[in-house]
């Protein structure tokens, strides 16, 4: 797939399927004694939201502009030559 067709909001999804930002966004493991009154948990909604609508629009290409792929390939060669993983 070309890089330009790959969104950073579909990549972060992917990765993070349960995006839990807090406990109390999971309902199954949430013990926040303060969930039932707690008046954060709209406001994290609407954070995470406007997070994943900045990211869908980039692309990888985006990322990829400018020379960072050469200077990404350099970094990833260096830390794999002295032995490091990634």
């Amino acid at each position: 797939m070309e890089p330009s067709l790959i969104r950073l909001g579909d990549v972060v999804r992917k990765a993070e399927p349960t995006f839990r930002i807090a406990e109390c966004f999971d309902a199954e493991r949430n013990t926040c004694v303060i969930a039932p009154v707690c008046s954060l948990k709209p406001v994290l909604t609407e954070a995470l939201n406007s997070f994943l609508t900045t990211m869908d629009r980039y692309t990888l290409a985006d990322l990829l502009a400018g020379g960072a792929q050469r200077k990404l390939s350099r970094v990833f060669t260096l830390i794999t030559t002295n032995g490091h993983r990634v």
